[in-house]
């Protein structure tokens, strides 16, 4: 990391220690159950993706009967939730890092522990070196880990993890490629499976209401959505070229507004609508609604949205080049365009609703197995890795 980027990262946590004030409390120790817990570790404390599979981790591990500690890196918006699960407790430094961890494993018995993202690998040396079994997650693309300058994170990652877990076989094969790393049995590949909470008939039936109130023309249109971040990686931009190439279809986006939406949100088509960011509940109208998800994203792991779409039954068009998606997309479920480009995505929704194929892909998804994407499955897998250094 050069200096302008470790700059930049100190002035981040600066700005967000400002705009959670209320989370110095989470700078003291809190105490957890004794036993042999499992400390998860998160980077960033936002509604993200990553954040999210922290906060549903610990969730599920703690429904699962485990005892959990969570350590958070920065302050942030969901520190208050993580708090809700178990003790939290944010570590600034490597130090504050290395003296919780001493502490619960001399003084309560943790003896396992659970890395989320390439973003905290250069503390993986510091759990390893204590005798903790270590797990890490790297839902990262090659690209990105490039981007962010988390090179010589990774690599401790693969060196002192006991277990990695990769979401999709691309993001493997590319990261390891970058790192010029070779396979090994430590490493193994496991999508992240689906935690979104799906809201009952009732509320759903409502935020379906809701939506064709403010949106009348879903009425009488097909539905197109989109469902993440608006940031130049998420393809808002690619979404909105496609909704102008579509006009017989409505297309909605639903997220957070990134500051490079405000570039975009000058000029829009009529048949563009932004949503903002959706709660489960609104979310679950949203996906109820919908006849398509695009996935826009120029590059993307696995997101998430892609198994909430087919817990709804929403077939999924993505570019074949974007990454993870081609472990999951595939022609029972949606379309894998050549590029993520607003002529291929178009091209690709002309097809999904020609000569039946949309009926064929909503029966194919309905009798498709849901349970190849239980969390609670991929939960309890991340604890059988987590059985001890000499198990793997």
């Amino acid at each position: 990391m050069n200096r302008l980027q470790f700059v930049k990262k100190k002035i981040t946590k600066l700005r967000y220690a400002v705009e959670n004030p209320l989370d110095v409390r989470y700078l003291k120790f809190t105490k957890p159950q004794r036993g042999n817990g499992i400390v998860v570790v998160i980077h960033e404390s936002n509604p993200l993706g990553a954040s999210l599979l922290a906060l549903h981790t610990a969730e599920e591990l703690v429904a699962q009967g485990e005892s959990v500690y969570i350590i958070s890196r920065q302050f942030g918006q969901l520190n208050k939730k993580y708090a809700t699960v178990a003790p939290l407790q944010i570590a600034l430094t490597d130090r504050q890092f290395a003296v919780i961890l001493t502490k619960l494993k001399k003084n309560y018995g943790f003896k396992r522990l659970l890395m989320i993202t390439a973003a905290v690998g250069d503390l993986t040396k510091i759990g390893h070196d204590l005798g903790y079994s270590v797990v890490s997650e790297i839902h990262e693309l090659a690209s990105v880990i490039e981007v962010l300058k988390l090179q010589d994170d990774t690599k401790q990652m693969l060196r002192y993890s006991d277990k990695v877990v990769f979401s999709t076989s691309i993001a493997k094969n590319e990261v390891l490629d970058l790192l010029h790393e070779q396979d090994k049995s430590k490493i193994c590949i496991r999508p992240q499976g689906i935690y979104f909470k799906k809201a009952d008939k009732n509320t759903i039936e409502n935020s379906k209401k809701d939506l064709i109130s403010k949106y009348p023309k879903i009425k009488d249109k097909k539905v197109v959505i989109g469902v993440g971040n608006t940031s130049e990686r998420k393809g808002i931009d690619l979404f909105i070229k496609t909704a102008r190439k579509v006009p017989e279809c409505v297309f909605l986006w639903a997220g957070k507004r990134e500051l490079y939406y405000n570039r975009l949100a000058k000029d829009l088509p009529n048949n563009f609508f932004y949503l903002g960011q959706m709660n489960s509940d609104q979310l679950s109208g949203l996906y109820e609604l919908a006849d398509v998800l695009l996935l826009s994203s120029r590059q993307d792991t696995l997101p998430s949205v892609i198994l909430e779409a087919f817990l709804f039954h929403v077939p999924v068009i993505a570019a074949r080049d974007s990454g993870g998606v081609i472990d999951i997309v595939n022609n029972s479920n949606g379309i894998l365009t050549a590029t993520a480009s607003e002529a291929d995505f178009s091209e690709a929704i002309k097809e999904m609703f020609a000569n039946n194929k949309y009926i064929t892909l909503k029966k194919d998804l309905i009798e498709a197995d849901a349970t190849d994407f239980s969390f609670s499955s991929y939960v309890s897998y991340i604890k059988n890795c987590l059985t001890g250094r000499h198990n793997n």
